[in-house]
């Protein structure tokens, strides 16, 4: 299976069977079909799609209790869920629909036959609300060498809807794992060949100097790892003296999974952390590389050059 696969098959939102990925998306009890028998904006899968305004809606004719949603999930050590109760995409269209008001969320982990065992449940009560509810699990472990694991929700009470009283709702369910630290090399650089390990030796005392300021650019990879959050460390970090001498990172472009979004760095002497985008519904969905590009700067009080000590990637997992 090459890379481009891979990446073709995250942007398709389907998750291929790597070692400590998750499969694809979620299941459910029963799914709302509208008259044409679809359920494009109602399926299970909708609640992993990133977009409050589609979400998994019960299908059964009673008011929605004892209707499941079952998510799979990667290996690792989980510590919350993020869910979006309701249909959104905004406090007049949540109330609209019925939504939990109280779940059950039993926790498997899957050995090495996909056996599940169950490893915990916990139960929460929503107030009745829009927006996004963390429930924290505690730190519990998903999978053992090869696969991962999986979330029931299950509907206890509701809330009824003013439109659709007995439709029950779920928006978003995200699941957050622990991070730790991956193996980062430098795949591509757009100049300053010659400083290229520097980003990657863990020392802020050394930097990256590019030939010029805005557009240039880096690439870097965590082989096999899921990864989660990308590390910037902008400037020369040698000193405090040093740092404003070159010009620093100020709005970066970053592109992973095919998919590229800005995000603007502070002016600071410290390593500047950045959530990457997440697909399937979990944290740690980001695989191959990831490539920084400088769109705009910080100028510098000598040097025109752009500097970036160090950049670190965070992930969930180790899948090779």
């Amino acid at each position: 299976m090459t890379r481009t696969t891979m990446l073709s098959a995250i942007a398709l939102g389907t998750m291929l069977a790597l070692p400590g990925w998750a499969l694809a998306g979620a299941t459910a009890s029963s799914e709302l079909k509208d008259s044409w028998g679809e359920t494009t904006k109602t399926s299970a899968q909708s609640v992993v799609d990133g977009d409050p305004a589609t979400g998994w809606v019960e299908g059964n004719e009673n008011d929605g209790t004892g209707e499941w949603i079952e998510l799979d999930l990667p290996r690792g050590t989980l510590t919350s869920f993020t869910v979006i109760v309701g249909m959104g995409p905004d406090e007049e269209a949540f109330k609209r629909y019925a939504r939990p008001k109280q779940i059950d969320i039993d926790i498997f982990s899957l050995d090495d036959a996909q056996n599940p065992v169950q490893v915990k449940q916990v139960t929460h009560t929503f107030e009745d609300k829009y927006g996004p509810v963390t429930i924290p699990t505690e730190e519990c472990k998903i999978g053992e060498e090869l696969w991962g694991g999986k979330a029931k929700f299950t509907i206890r009470s509701i809330y009824p809807g003013t439109d659709f009283d007995t439709l029950t709702a779920i928006s978003e369910i995200q699941a957050t794992f622990k991070e730790q630290d991956a193996y980062s090399a430098v795949i591509e650089l757009s100049s300053g060949e010659g400083s290229k390990d520097k980003l990657v030796d863990d020392k802020t005392s050394t930097a990256w100097i590019a030939a010029g300021g805005a557009e240039e650019w880096v690439t870097v990879e965590a082989v096999d790892w899921s990864i989660s959050s990308l590390g910037i460390f902008p400037g020369h970090g040698s000193s405090s003296g040093n740092f404003a001498t070159y010009s620093r990172p100020k709005t970066v472009e970053i592109t992973v999974n095919m998919e590229s979004f800005t995000h603007v760095l502070e002016d600071k002497r410290e390593m500047q952390w950045i959530p990457l985008p997440i697909s399937g519904g979990y944290n740690g969905s980001a695989y191959g590389e990831v490539r920084i590009q400088v769109k705009d700067v910080y100028a510098g009080k000598s040097k025109s050059e752009v500097a970036i000590s160090e950049i670190k990637l965070r992930a969930i997992n180790y899948g090779g």
